[in-house]
């Protein structure tokens, strides 16, 4: 009974794979992941054979009509932080008790050197001492012999394979996955699925297409045929860039960044570089001790709140998931022609790090969103700033949270939350025509967030942009 199920003890598994898996600097940072003590618990279970939906369309697309045999199915690795024995599977009462020690699984594609495939791992709650907020994750299901177990809070991962999918079509697909199961009328996309329609071929195609990566154009097509209005800003300022990210990552949109790495940089032992690559903001932590000196206001003294803002968290398909990434301004050699870069990154990769130049920044911004979210801050400032000089509000420094959200969604959210709101207000926004999708800008006082604990962040009101 169940032959292709093994429960093996985590050090043993790791062992064993870690000199198979390429990127070793991903596998690693799995690792490190879910297993960050090792002297706690953690339970590995190998299901062989597994048919991975996304490396069937990848098979399909190119390994098929490879005349070199190729293995047709995957290993899939389930993590649980508590004891697990292969005896367990006869009983539901005890697969039952672990659903809340789930942590996850990744899919190891098959090959001449094996990949990181599809990847569905629950978040950190602290990185670097600041706690983080992953806005763009979702929570997803898996099944494993009939029963079913759910990952919470998860920003989906994978690596390239340098035959269908490269930097791009990963960063691509991470950034979209989770907005399928919050975005109603977006469906999912396997890595094949976006190479095809970036590069607008609708048939099996060959090694040379997928492996040599996508340009910022075909990114965009990729985003426009699966059903996004994308955004992209190009060369951005440092705090530019930074306020975008930010933008839209309270919104649950996970940035693309086009970086230019450059060459001589080694993480562990490995080579980084050089050339283009991209990666996925998919959150950042958040830290009201201190305030970041990059942030600049948004008009006045009226600021962002990602000025408590210490770090992102990015997802980098060569070197991991969940890096910190910090921005400055570049070094003077990279901000003159012809690389006029105006940001810099820094990401922290297995206790190194490695710099990079910020080219674009690409949003896959949902259909029919017209106004800018950077925009709709600037608006909201500009009309508070109004009303404190009219009285209506205090003389001091503001800070903003700009966030885009559903209208239905926040029409439902009038019943069950928001208590402090009047009933006569709700009933006005309930019955106000409003399109799908509306920018809420939350302000309160600069002063009163300062040190503040975090679930109690003082909102002294909010506006509404269509």
């Amino acid at each position: 009974m169940f032959d292709n199920i093994d429960v093996v003890p985590a050090y043993d598994f790791f062992s064993r794979y870690l000199p198979k898996v390429t990127p070793k600097l991903s596998f690693q940072a799995l690792r490190r992941l879910v297993w960050p003590d090792e002297t706690l618990p953690l339970t590995t279970i190998l299901e062989e054979g597994y048919i991975d939906v996304d490396y069937s369309s990848s098979y399909y697309m190119q390994a098929g009509r490879s005349f070199t045999p190729i293995q047709r199915s995957t290993t899939r690795v389930h993590f649980f932080d508590s004891g697990f024995d292969k005896r367990h599977f006869t009983s539901q009462t005890d697969c039952s008790s672990l659903a809340a020690n789930y942590l996850g699984y990744i899919v190891i594609r098959p090959g001449t050197t094996q990949t990181i495939g599809r990847t569905f791992i629950r978040g950190p709650h602290y990185l670097q001492g600041a706690q983080v907020y992953l806005p763009t994750a979702a929570n997803f299901a898996a099944n494993l012999c009939g029963f079913e177990l759910e990952i919470k809070n998860a920003c989906p991962f994978l690596s390239q394979d340098q035959m269908v999918l490269a930097c791009a079509t990963a960063s691509l697909w991470m950034a979209s996955t989770p907005l399928a199961r919050k975005l109603r009328g977006t469906i999912d996309y396997t890595t094949s699925d976006i190479t095809s329609l970036a590069l607008a071929i609708p048939r099996p195609f060959s090694p040379s297409l997928g492996s040599r990566g996508l340009r910022l154009d075909e990114m965009e097509r990729a985003l426009v045929c699966m059903g996004y209005d994308p955004k992209m800003c190009q060369y951005p300022e440092p705090a530019s860039l930074f306020h975008i990210c930010h933008v839209y990552l309270e919104s649950g949109l996970a940035p693309i960044l086009a970086l230019e790495i450059p060459d001589g940089q080694q993480v562990a032992g490995v080579k980084i570089g050089p050339g283009l690559h991209a990666v996925t903001v998919v959150g950042h932590s958040f830290d009201t001790r201190a305030r970041d000196g990059l942030c600049n206001p948004i008009y006045k003294d009226l600021y962002p709140s990602s000025a408590f803002v210490p770090n992102l968290i990015v997802h980098d398909d060569q070197c991991g998931p969940y890096l910190t990434a910090r921005i400055s301004e570049p070094m003077p050699q990279f901000s003159q022609a012809p690389n006029p870069y105006r940001a810099q990154m820094t990401i922290d990769v297995d206790g190194g790090h490695y710099e990079a130049y910020c080219k674009a920044v690409l949003i896959p911004l949902p259909g029919r969103v017209m106004l800018d979210g950077c925009q709709a801050a600037l608006q909201s400032a500009v009309f508070l700033d109004d009303l404190r000089g009219n009285g209506a509000l205090d003389p001091k420094p503001l800070i903003l949270r700009t966030l885009l959200v559903g209208s239905n969604h926040y029409k439902a959210d009038l019943f069950t939350g928001r208590p402090d709101m009047p009933p006569e207000l709700k009933e006005v926004y309930r019955s106000l025509p409003m399109p799908r999708f509306i920018w809420l800008v939350e302000f309160g006082y600069l002063d009163q967030w300062d040190n503040a604990s975090l679930d109690h962040l003082n909102v002294v009101g909010e506006l509404i942009l269509v």
